[in-house]
């Protein structure tokens, strides 16, 4: 089961109840995502809105039998309607939720049949074996930071008071009277223990393990070593672990005021169907957009993406889309202003012959 994404924070349910779902595709061109959205946009909203309060109820401690015998087979239902409907080789819808903002957000994630290079991004099917059994290590203690600090997100029990992360990455709630004191342990011992990070996030078969061993290497001193080590995973097969790995990375960069990295992994992972990929490797962008060289590769290898991201509803994407635009091109043209973003980047590409 795909975990909603609940960005910074739920508002109250009540609240989502009342909204509305905005819908939007992407992997597609305009005049088809339209035609998407008006044959199936109100089903998949209906259907998202039943996920979400499910899930908002098995977080709270619920029983999660209804989401897996009623509200899962109707979204699968729908998803293999869509791919049929259209000859898809992958259909998926990704939701999120955004602080002070009472609609949902929902994108309809897209792979056509003459696009499969993307599916590289979708894990394979795998068989079902029994769950290896959680370590007593410094990354199982993470995983269980990571499991408080979420459920405290989720129930809007974190003080809105922010307090500076004291390392290059913290999660939500780091200071909270629940978290601190381990908090202090995980920050002192993160660097003792390295070789367990690094053996954790390229070999452990769980992802949940990975992604905390990944927030780990955010507590390291060396803010070098965490871009290093880090862009080694950005392409791990589990969409968590890389989106763990580039919100890291882009936040060592912003904080220790870095812009050199390799931007290539970054671009190709703009054409992810994961929303949450695309979202990190804009962040990651944002900062390598400083360097004249980075800025001339964004141009030439991630314009179609950025002007198809430009488009999107979807903040995430929309709103990093537009600030790494006005990053590149040291202009504003609107964040709804298509065509002159369109412009811009044929006269950029022409003028300075970047092929």
């Amino acid at each position: 089961m795909r975990k909603i994404v609940f960005f910074v924070l739920l508002c109250a349910f009540s609240l989502i109840l009342n909204a509305a779902n905005i819908i939007d595709v992407y992997g597609v061109e305009p005049g088809l995502s339209e035609d998407i959205i008006k044959n199936y946009g109100t089903l998949v909203g209906d259907i998202e809105s039943q996920f979400i309060k499910e899930m908002i109820k098995i977080s709270n401690g619920g029983k999660d039998d209804y989401i897996e015998k009623v509200v899962l087979p109707k979204k699968t239902h729908l998803i293999n309607e869509i791919k049929k409907h259209y000859n898809f080789a992958f259909v998926q819808f990704d939701t999120i939720l955004y602080p002070n903002d009472e609609n949902t957000h929902t994108t309809i994630e897209v792979i056509t049949q003459n696009d499969k290079n993307r599916l590289r991004f979708i894990p394979s099917p795998k068989k079902v074996q029994s769950t290896p059994k959680l370590k007593h290590d410094l990354v199982d203690k993470m995983v269980k930071f990571h499991d408080k600090s979420m459920n405290l997100l989720v129930n809007n029990q974190l003080n809105s008071i922010v307090t500076k992360c004291p390392v290059y990455h913290c999660l939500p709630g780091f200071n909270h009277p629940e978290l601190k004191d381990s908090f202090t342990l995980l920050t002192h011992q993160a660097p003792k223990e390295k070789a367990l990070l690094i053996n954790t996030i390229g070999h452990d078969p769980l992802p949940e393990r990975r992604v905390a061993a990944v927030y780990l290497v955010g507590y390291l001193d060396d803010p070098h070593e965490i871009i290093s080590l880090l862009t080694k995973h950005v392409m791990d097969s589990d969409d968590g672990v890389r989106n763990s790995a580039m919100r890291v990375i882009a936040e060592t960069m912003r904080k220790a005021k870095i812009d050199e990295i390799n931007v290539k992994p970054f671009l190709e992972l703009l054409d992810s169907p994961y929303d949450t990929d695309r979202n990190k490797a804009l962040y990651v962008l944002l900062s390598a957009a400083n360097l004249p060289l980075s800025k001339q590769l964004i141009i030439r290898d991630g314009s179609k993406q950025l002007m198809a991201l430009l488009q999107l509803k979807q903040p995430n994407n929309h709103d990093m889309a537009y600030a790494l635009l006005k990053n590149i091109s040291g202009k504003d043209f609107g964040s709804q202003n298509i065509d002159a973003w369109k412009k811009w980047i044929t006269k950029e590409v022409t003028d300075h012959k970047i092929y």
